[in-house]
């Protein structure tokens, strides 16, 4: 639970008791989830986290560079092609900006993104599917001990409950099969500022700073850097490392 601040707690409970059950059946009990919360409140990194706590394997995919299969980029079957190395043993597939996914005007590019939600509909229930192979074959590889947990802001309003994510475009097939949802809550400036006092990088540029440097002043100025930027824009715990950034290279 290091650097896990008090409005992730209901969420980190929550995540780990999945990723606890999934493990101990050894990937046959599957609750495939969505885990919502704006930018910066530490989706992907309580995933993680928890992933390596119950020592299980963890691939990262982003949604929104993903394209339905037979268009050119990056498409699912390509994504998943790290699948191969863990075949058998349960993992857990975090997909992230998965809200990206739900965006609809009509143009052949929002059909591209339906058609993208459809094709991880098919992998939920699936027991193998087709993964981009050397030399531009495929192979086929079993699928059916992996978790998938799907994550994003979903707009600027907390999502209370299923019925939100309905309304903003995830269809109700996907919803009944990812049925459970947690929102991690935005951080709190007091949590963020915390969370500086135990930051590696800081740590790293204190040690590596070609300069004598006054900690407990660092950490006061860093901590008006993010003050500031906190009332401006909503980033949560990112503000921290880029905060850090800007203070000792002198861009703030």
């Amino acid at each position: 639970m290091e650097h896990i601040v008090e409005e992730q707690l209901k969420a980190y409970t929550a995540i780990s008791n999945i990723a606890a059950i999934f493990s101990k059946s050894e990937g046959l009990i599957r609750p495939h989830s969505i885990i919502t919360g704006s930018s910066g409140a530490g989706k992907s990194y309580l995933v993680e986290q928890i992933t390596k706590e119950h020592d299980l394997h963890f691939i990262e995919l982003n949604a929104a560079q993903i394209t339905v299969e037979g268009v050119a980029g990056n498409s699912l079957s390509k994504a998943l092609a790290p699948l191969k190395r863990c075949q058998d043993k349960p993992v857990i597939i975090f997909v992230d900006e998965f809200d990206k996914l739900l965006q609809s005007d009509g143009t052949e590019a929002s059909a591209s993104r339906s058609g993208v939600q459809d094709e991880f509909l098919k992998l939920l229930e699936a027991k193998t599917t087709s993964v981009f192979g050397e030399y531009g074959k495929y192979d086929e590889i079993k699928c059916e001990r992996t978790l998938f947990i799907f994550a994003g802001a979903f707009g600027s309003q907390p999502i209370k409950c299923t019925s939100d994510l309905s309304r903003l475009g995830m269809k109700n097939e996907f919803l009944g099969r990812v049925g459970i949802h947690i929102n991690v809550e935005s951080p709190s400036i007091q949590s963020i500022l915390k969370c500086l006092q135990n930051s590696a990088l800081l740590a790293q540029y204190v040690k590596y700073s070609p300069k004598t440097v006054n900690k407990t002043k660092a950490l006061k100025d860093i901590g008006n850097i993010i003050t500031n930027k906190h009332k401006e824009l909503n980033l949560g715990l990112r503000l921290i490392n880029s905060s850090i950034h800007a203070y000792f290279l002198e861009l703030h």
